[in-house]
């Protein structure tokens, strides 16, 4: 309920408005019991509601916002006992929502030990050197588990197991859509000449001539299928490195995930580790776990189903919402693996159909029966057509529809999405990044068509945010995602390809209450309104508009001296999580 100045005018103390606090707040304020915890007055505060509107102040109280209105509205809610917070014409904005991450594979890589090399590196043998560096490093070590290789080298095991060959050994590939492994790893992992591959020649084993497995594993989901039957994980230190994963969360103004899935993992101890942090009253953000289906070889749509509706049975809690189903349509551009209407301008090739339409209309069916969530993951043009077409065939879903990327988006494919009732779309602005060529140079005279989100929004579809990442830190930051939305300039090429900008609201609401919308969870998260749980971030606008109102010249000033953080406070539940020094 927003409480508007009428309502509270000058003089009227009799006057009593029914709030969240389980009871009337009175308007002069003097009961402990029905006044407000807490006020947050003299702010400008974006509360991402239905109007998108901006306001003044708030009350909180049982970590929840009682009211949300003018200041002198919310001062009469004040008792004896009222914490009164002035927050001096600081911007305020809803608690963050990470619309794509893979939270939980990061903290079980980060228990092992796992560390990126650095940006750069090309060649097959500087790549190689960094095992070997790495391995050295940490002879203690059980396995090796490393990050950010090119997509597209050629590696394996006999390279490899000249580096170590009694411990596995896993090099990730740019995108987690390929790994490179040892020969200890393929033992692990019980990987023979016998091992089918998910779908022969698009999501594979690289084989030798007499047809044995090579080391290099190409797409998902075999990838993560052999990823999970090799690499061994310790609760304990899973948990840990959990908490210090939510603890840079926080300072970056996240106070909720939706997962893109615990790709590699067993899902089912990744959920007993979450909900146990919880238990411990440890957990301060809310977790949207997703189940993955990893194709036909590893296991049936409809065990998948069964798996998504148990965990969403078993472990719903106050902050842990499962109850989506995650499938990939197709690949990335880096190993030219998306899905292409036309042939990569590199490459003779249009790209690997990791699930047929069949396949996306049998899981949104399942869905739909099942009160489920769907969540497609498409890049290339012909990948999204395949799931709009699957997502037209069903209709109305029980739960929501969502596409991961809708990277590749022509003229034609934004109409189409703007014609599906409910459906939502998860984007990354960074990545429209010229200075990625392995991402972009493919691509040829198609540049312009890479993330275009704003003519998305324009079409009248809701459009999240989310990083997809799981490398440097500097990667997931929502102000620097935020940023790079709105500096995007649709007449001119330079850091970001062309593309039109959003405004700071519609970046606010594409990581905030859109993203609580496709995980069903807007009726308490993701926006400042009474009877919603106070999470809340004071946002550094200022920084914020110094590195936007120049465009790219001012943002790449901001990233290049690190000063592109703009979360000052942030508030989970009403309760402090992080305060920038």
């Amino acid at each position: 309920m927003a409480i508007t100045r009428r309502q509270f005018a000058a003089g009227a103390a009799a006057l009593c408005v029914t709030g969240a606090l389980g009871a009337t707040l009175s308007g002069c304020g003097s009961s402990a019991e029905t006044s407000a915890e807490r006020i947050y007055i003299n702010g400008k505060v974006f509360t991402a509601d239905a109007n998108a509107a901006w306001t003044e102040a708030f009350a909180i109280s049982d970590g929840k916002f009682a009211a949300v209105g003018t200041t002198d509205a919310i001062k009469a809610l004040a008792g004896d006992k009222t914490e009164t917070v002035d927050l001096a014409g600081a911007t305020v904005i809803p608690g963050l929502i990470e619309g794509h991450t893979h939270f939980g594979f990061m903290a079980a890589m980060h228990s092992l030990g796992y560390t990126e090399i650095p940006a750069g590196i090309t060649t097959l043998d500087d790549h190689l050197k960094q095992v070997e560096q790495f391995v050295a490093d940490h002879p203690d070590y059980d396995q090796y588990v490393l990050g950010n290789f090119s997509q597209e080298l050629d590696l394996g095991a006999e390279q490899l197991d000249k580096i170590c060959s009694d411990k596995p050994v896993a090099c990730v590939g740019m995108g987690l859509h390929c790994v490179y492994v040892n020969s200890k790893f393929m033992e692990a992992g019980n990987i023979t000449k016998d091992t089918p591959d998910a779908i022969p020649g698009e999501t594979y084993y690289v084989r030798d001539s007499e047809g044995n497995p090579t080391g290099k594993v190409v797409e998902l989901p075999q990838t993560w299928n052999a990823f999970q039957k090799a690499i061994k994980v310790d609760n304990a230190k899973v948990r840990e490195e959990y908490l210090k994963l939510q603890e840079t969360y926080h300072s970056f103004g996240f106070t909720g995930v939706a997962e893109g899935g615990f790709v590699g993992l067993d899902e089912g101890n990744m959920l007993d580790i979450i909900t146990g942090i919880e238990k411990d009253g440890d957990l301060k953000m809310v977790v949207c776990p997703a189940s993955i289906w990893y194709g036909h070889t590893v296991t049936e749509l409809a065990e998948v189903c069964e798996r998504a509706t148990g965990n969403k049975k078993k472990y719903t809690t106050d902050l842990v919402r499962p109850g989506t189903i995650k499938m990939w349509a197709d690949g990335t551009l880096g190993a030219h693996s998306a899905l292409m209407r036309e042939p990569y301008a590199d490459k003779d090739t249009c790209g690997a159909t990791l699930s047929t339409v069949e396949d996306m209309i049998d899981c949104a069916e399942m869905c739909k029966d099942n009160d489920l969530n769907i969540h497609y993951h498409a890049i290339g043009d012909r990948a999204i057509e395949n799931v709009l077409t699957a997502f037209e065939t069903v209709g109305e879903t029980s739960g929501t529809k969502s596409i991961a990327h809708f990277q590749i988006d022509m003229p034609d494919l934004v109409e189409r999405a703007s014609k599906i009732d409910g459906l939502i779309v998860n984007m990354t602005p960074t990545w429209a990044n010229s200075t990625v060529t392995e991402e972009v140079e493919p691509l040829g005279d198609r540049r312009d068509t890479n993330v275009l989100f704003k003519e998305a929004m324009d079409a009248g579809i809701t459009v999240n945010f989310g990083a997809d990442s799981s490398g440097s830190e500097a990667i997931w930051n929502p102000s620097m995602i935020m940023a790079a939305a709105m500096i995007r300039n649709p007449d001119q090429e330079g850091f970001f390809l062309k593309g039109k900008p959003c405004s700071f609201e519609e970046a606010v609401c594409a990581y905030s209450i859109n993203v609580a919308k496709e995980r069903r969870i807007e009726s308490e998260f993701g926006s400042i309104e009474e009877g919603k749980f106070a999470d809340f971030v004071i946002w550094d606008k200022e920084a914020m508009d110094k590195a936007t109102s120049n465009g790219e010249e001012g943002y790449l000033a901001a990233m290049k001296s690190g000063d592109i953080y703009f979360a000052k406070e942030v508030y989970f539940k009403g309760e402090n999580v992080y305060t920038r020094s």
